[in-house]
Order: structure tokens, then sequence, then C-alpha cells
């Protein structure tokens, strides 16, 4: 085989060239960090890189989802409970008032004033809203008040339900939805009354309405023989303050209800959670091992690299003086 000096010269640049390329391709490994600088590196861990970035941004919603649903339902863990207190402060209210035997008038007067206070309360708490400004107990109709901040009309219903029934899902796991709070029909609607009550569809009311004809009943200050039932308040309205008891008594047992299913709900999440956390955990594991660099690995070649650059440099700068012209006189 013949060996020209313009042959020889292109072999020596080539092999410089190419040992300047797997140092360059080193040097930017060790800068990034990652060992697959462009797919045709390794196009299978490539791909697997991509899958498991693309799992890792699902696990980061779902976790995120679940916050959400976290901070939600807290504040509905929270709102229920002084609901839940203001509404025993009502109850004891009812059986003060229920001893007709010493109650004056007057007496009843400051009762309803109370009852008028602690429904304002109520009624405050059940149009409370979240941190993104959408109201807690409105359903899918978030962004409208669920009830009206005062009685409206003169006669009832005087509290009526403006939000719908639905509960909004959340995904918070590949194969896991849950609801991230309750709606105003679940809690407050649809309440089991009795005795004669003249608002009652079906014997069920709401809780605002119950606490309502209470201050109605009470600011009449009526006698048995009352018959005026355009308030809401039945004819016999001593029969109507002893049904009110019981009526407060089935609230009181449709927010413990509740109160359970979001605690249930709660402890959920917690779990979910820690099971998302792990899943993320090993998939990280799993995405380092595919594309992180082994840094003493990639040290150690780029110092060969070095050295192999330096060899072949030097030995270009020896083949460029063989010419048999060097040795013509």
């Amino acid at each position: 085989m013949r060996l020209s000096t313009n042959l020889m010269q292109k072999l020596g640049i080539n092999a410089l060239l190419e040992q300047q390329s797997k140092l360059n391709k080193t040097q930017l490994q060790l800068a990034s960090g990652r060992k697959i600088l462009t797919p045709s590196d390794d196009p299978i861990a490539a791909a697997r890189t991509i899958d498991l970035q693309e799992e890792l941004r699902k696990q980061e919603q779902f976790q995120d989802n679940a916050t959400v649903a976290t901070n939600r339902l807290s504040l509905e863990e929270a709102t229920l409970a002084s609901t839940t207190d203001i509404v025993q402060r009502v109850r004891e209210l009812a059986v003060q008032a229920n001893n007709q035997a010493i109650l004056r008038p007057e007496d009843k007067t400051v009762i309803a004033h109370e009852v008028r206070q602690l429904l304002d309360e109520l009624v405050g708490l059940a149009n409370t809203k979240d941190a993104n400004g959408e109201y807690l107990f409105a359903g899918l109709k978030s962004n409208t008040q669920p009830y009206p901040a005062s009685p409206s009309g003169s006669q009832p219903p005087y509290f009526q339900y403006q939000g719908d029934a639905n509960q909004r899902l959340l995904q918070i796991g590949p194969t896991r939805r849950l609801a991230d709070g309750d709606s105003g029909q679940r809690v407050f609607e649809d309440i089991p009354t009795e005795g004669d009550y003249a608002n009652a569809v079906g014997n069920k009311d709401n809780l605002f309405n119950i606490v309502y004809h209470f201050a109605l009943a009470l600011e009449g200050n009526p006698a048995d023989d009352d018959t005026n039932t355009l308030n809401g308040v039945p004819e016999n309205a001593s029969d109507f303050l002893n049904s009110t008891l019981a009526n407060l008594d089935h609230a009181l047992e449709r927010i413990t209800d509740v109160r359970a299913s979001v605690g249930a709900r709660l402890h959920a999440l917690d779990q979910q959670q820690q099971v998302n956390e792990q899943f993320a955990l090993e998939m990280k594991t799993t995405l380092s091992q595919t594309q992180d660099l082994d840094y003493a690995e990639a040290i150690s070649r780029f110092n060969l690299e070095q050295v192999a650059l330096q060899a072949a440099q030097q030995s270009y700068i020896k083949v460029q003086g063989l010419s048999l012209f060097n040795y013509l006189r």
C-alpha cells in the first residue's frame, strides 16, 4: 500500500479530531452531570428517561391535587366544627326557651336576639370561601354564594340553597379520585323535621330555616292557640318549640356524619401522599441511574483522553517531519 505525504497528513488530522471530539464530549458530560447528551448516545436510555420524567410530572400533579384537597377538607372540618358549636348553643337556648313555666315574654325576646346572632354566624360559615376565593359549600357552582346573607322575603322559605349537589373530584393517584369537599345540599339541606312545620316540604328543611323559625316563634311570644302560619311557625307554637330540639338534633347528626366523612378522606389523603412520595422516590432513583453521570469514572476517562490527545499531537508533530526532502542536499 502506498502511503503518500498527503494521506499521512489526513490520517494524523483525523486522529487528532477524533481524540478532541472524545475529550469535548466528556467535558460536556462533566459540565451537565448527564451521561446522555443526545438521544443518539443511547436511544433506549433516552426513551426511558423521557418516560420516567413524564411519570414524575404526573406524580407531582397528583401531589399538588392532594395538597389542594387536604387544604379544602381541613378548612371544611374547621368550619363544620364551628358550625357544631353554634348549633349546640342554639339547642341550649331551645332547652331554655321550652321552659314555658318561668320564662317571661321579654326573656324570649332576649333569647331570640341571640338566636339571630347565631344564625348570622351559621350563614357566614355556610358561605365560607377557600384560599382561591371559591365557596366551600356551593358544589360545582363554586363562584355562586350558597345562601343569602339574610332572610329573603317575608314568607318562607327564607334561606334557599343556590349551589348544586355535586362534588368536585380530584385525581390523587393513578387510579384514585377523591372529593375535595361537600355541597351545602349534603351538609345543610333536607334535615328531617318533626312537628307541625309549616315550611317543611316532605318533613324536611334546611338548618337555617329551622333556626330562623325558632327565632320567629320566640319573637312572636306565641300562645298555644296562635293560628298565624304565614311566617312558617305552626299553629301550636309551644309544640313547635318542643319539636325544635328534635330538629336541631337531626341537624347535628347530619353535620357529624359529614365530619366523619371528611376525616376519613383526610386520612386517605395522608396515605395516598405517602404512596405517591415513595413511588416518586423510586422513579427518581431509576432516572438517576439512567441519565446521571458517574463522576469518578468520567474524571478518570477525561484524564486518559487528555493524555491520548497530547500523545496524538506529539506524534503528529513527529510525523510531519518525516519527509525525504529533509535529507536531500
